[in-house]
């Protein structure tokens, strides 16, 4: 008799792993083009219409010039001898979003712990055992392989977001930080307050420090878990890291364009994806005339998060949640 396969939710650094995906999605933008052979309608996991949508009285038809990415953060670092499978999970998810009609880039945060419904497979084969609510992290670990994991994946976004299209997938292993930061060798950040003083005594507000491969992790990583609000202050070094690394690979490809595609092509030897390499040519100039703030292009979904007795849930607050797809997804219908 099958069994269902064993997925063993575990805990995780988030601030390392969000400012991972961050970085990656910037990456992997270069790689990603708009694939003009590819027809929506032969998406076979799509099972509802998509292609309109009511609310709030009115109706809403898609918008056929937005491309998505699902960009995934992998940790298969497993150490549980009782665990079945290498398969690891997506710790962490972006949603990356090209609208060809306004040239803009948008991103969607896709919080791990989101209970939504993804589907379940059997431990000796990849045939699904149906589907039921479980942490969203856990759809990729349900794929037979990374490919598989990924298809998995997009499936479970695409049902959660009302079904819209979830196109095309990039994965890689969290443990590729280091190889992501030297893309664009050093970074001058000025520091936002003194909670990294206690790793280096130079490291103080309003001080400008550079970071390298050596120290990167320290400055993503650190915080003291004594002091109420920590996080908070974390992930404001998190938005700067991730506003100079954008700005300056921008910078990069305006002044030697095929020298750091070739410098972003040798990362992707490790990303699992359907992006071709002739695609990334046309699309780096794409990523060029796109406009992108983080202040106002990135989107995280809306919910609450509380503890579920053994693992913490985010619940998703879904009238909201539909509002935002709306937003994201679709234009008035006659609004052509």
């Amino acid at each position: 008799m099958d069994t269902i396969k064993k997925r063993r939710l575990r805990r995780r650094n988030l601030g390392l792993s969000v400012i991972f995906i961050l970085v990656i999605t910037l990456g992997l933008t270069v790689f990603y083009v708009i694939n003009k052979k590819n027809d929506f309608s032969e998406i076979s996991d799509v099972e509802a219409d998509y292609h309109t949508i009511e609310y709030n009285g009115q109706t809403y038809k898609y918008n056929t010039s937005i491309i998505s990415l699902l960009a995934l953060g992998i940790d298969n670092n497993i150490d549980d001898p009782e665990d079945a499978t290498l398969q690891g999970q997506s710790d962490v998810m972006e949603l990356i979003l090209f609208d060809r009609e306004n040239k803009r880039i948008e991103l969607v945060g896709l919080q791990r712990d989101t209970m939504t419904e993804i589907e379940y497979t059997y431990l000796s084969r990849d045939q699904s055992a149906g589907w039921n609510v479980d942490h969203l992290c856990l759809a990729y670990a349900n794929g037979h392989g990374e490919q598989s994991g990924c298809m998995h994946a997009m499936q479970a976004v695409s049902r959660m977001l009302y079904n819209v299209p979830v196109v095309h997938y990039a994965s890689m292993n969290l443990n590729y930080l280091t190889q992501v930061h030297e893309i664009v060798g050093t970074l001058d950040i000025t520091l936002p307050d003194n909670t990294l003083k206690s790793y280096d005594a130079s490291w103080t507000k309003g001080a400008t420090v550079t970071l390298t491969s050596s120290n990167v992790e320290k400055y993503l990583r650190t915080r003291d878990i004594t002091v109420d609000g920590s996080a908070e202050t974390r992930m404001e070094r998190h938005r700067l890291y991730f506003d100079a690394y954008y700005k300056k690979l921008y910078e990069m490809l305006e002044t030697d364009f095929n020298g750091t595609v070739s410098k972003l092509y040798s990362l992707v030897q490790n990303v699992t994806t359907n992006v071709s390499y002739e695609d990334l040519v046309s699309f780096a100039n794409y990523t060029l005339e796109y406009d992108f703030d983080i202040a106002s292009s990135y989107y995280t979904l809306p919910g609450k998060g509380v503890y579920g007795g053994e693992y913490d849930e985010y619940i998703l607050d879904n009238d909201a949640l539909k509002g935002m797809v709306v937003k994201l997804f679709y234009k008035a219908k006659g609004n052509d």
